[in-house]
């Protein structure tokens, strides 16, 4: 009879490029040999770059930064910026900050 292997959470959230998400998958593949994989990603998963074998991709809605420095989704059934600013705060968040500086 076989044991069934832990499971392990894996959360990788990429937006520019594929550095984060080639090094994760990376370390996700290795771990498969100790651990059932479950790999959280929260970015695009571009044409070219496969799921290893052995990890479960639970794909989340992807994010990332628009042009002005706002949080969106980049999920098409999606339009509206998730915050306003840079650094995922609010532009009164923003300028009360800035003020009490």
């Amino acid at each position: 009879m076989s044991v069934a292997k832990p499971s392990l959470l894996f959360y990788c959230q990429h937006s520019v490029g594929v550095g984060h998400l080639v090094r994760s998958f990376s370390l996700a593949t290795t771990l498969t040999a100790d651990w059932r994989v479950l790999f959280l990603n929260g970015g695009r998963l571009p044409a070219g770059i496969a799921v290893p074998a052995g990890v479960e991709l639970i794909q989340l809605q992807p994010l990332g930064a628009d042009e002005a420095g706002n949080l969106v989704s980049h999920d098409e059934s999606a339009s509206k910026p998730l915050s306003s600013g840079a650094g995922g705060r609010s532009s009164s968040a923003s300028s009360a900050s800035t003020r009490a500086c």
